[in-house]
């Protein structure tokens, strides 16, 4: 039997075993495959949302499912925390004791933030990448009475492309509801040459940010960002990992570089070296779309 093992139940894992299951469905209802997802708490956190915690007023609750109800009934679910990786023997550690055989090993593991490098950003800075940041930036965005706000990306790769660009909008709209906009300044940091990655959307937004009064500073990324007295500074010196840098969470499962990161190839998403393991990263982001109206439906 063919064993395709999915680590990891968030977006993109989740979107990966049902993609694989469709394709493979005569070979697992034959019993020649199977396509399993392992996750440690089976509870699907729609991440996306956060954002709209801090925007929207959206009720956290409603962003959690359980993913057993998210996934083809083909795919198997596997609840537990996974400590070791053998890629000599292809098997799969869990916390337990369970060993998980696989032929194919997908890491959809997620990613993590390290605004802790950053100094002085847990006092003076805010994110929306988590719930519990989503609600901190509402209530800051509630007292705001007038001044200026800086929406920056502090280094590449960072998580969810569009979320800064949307959210500097946002705010934008926001201000003028609350007739706040004459007294406030907003600006936005790009760690590219241009205000997005797609140049199609950079071409459209790059004007409405003008319009709108929303000043676009580029190539931050260059640069090192330090949070102090409610100012933001910007070294100029080697970059470092910085808030919204990602980090994939393999820790401690025997795999990636002191920060949990492990290359993969450009095209095919294998990791060097290796081509049983594959890193699902950004391959299936045309499908996000969809899994927006997936995820609420389920």
């Amino acid at each position: 039997m063919q064993n395709v093992l999915v680590l990891g139940g968030g977006v993109g894992g989740t979107l990966v075993a049902n993609l694989i299951s469709r394709k493979i469905k005569k070979q697992i209802d034959a019993g020649e495959a199977r396509v399993t997802v392992v996750d440690a708490t089976g509870e699907h956190l729609y991440q996306p949302g956060y954002m709209y915690i801090a925007m929207g007023n959206q009720d956290p609750k409603s962003l959690r499912k359980p993913e057993r109800r998210l996934l083809d009934d083909r795919v198997d679910l596997v609840i537990g925390t996974i400590t070791k990786i053998d890629e000599e023997s292809r098997q799969v550690e869990l916390a337990d004791g369970t060993k998980l055989d696989y032929d194919e090993l997908i890491l959809s593991l997620g990613s993590r933030i390290l605004p802790e490098t950053i100094e002085h950003f847990e006092e003076e800075a805010h994110h929306f990448y988590s719930e519990e940041a989503a609600a901190k930036l509402r209530k800051a965005l509630d007292s705001f009475t007038g001044g200026k706000v800086v929406v920056g990306i502090a280094s590449m790769p960072y998580k969810c492309p569009p979320a800064p660009l949307e959210v500097v909008f946002l705010i934008e709209a926001e201000l003028r509801e609350r007739g706040l906009r004459d007294k406030s300044e907003l600006h936005y940091c790009s760690p590219i040459a241009r205000a997005f990655t797609i140049e199609s959307v950079s071409e459209m937004a790059t004007p409405e940010l003008e319009n709108k009064g929303i000043e676009l500073h580029t190539f931050a990324v260059d640069r090192q960002y330090a949070v102090i007295s409610r100012r933001v500074h910007l070294f100029d010196r080697n970059p470092v990992v910085t808030a919204l840098e990602l980090a994939c969470k393999v820790a401690d499962i025997g795999i990636g570089d002191e920060l949990h990161r492990h290359q993969a190839q450009r095209k095919t998403a294998q990791q060097y070296g290796n081509g049983l393991v594959h890193r699902y990263r950004f391959l299936f982001a045309r499908h996000r779309a969809g899994w927006h109206d997936a995820f609420y439906a389920a």
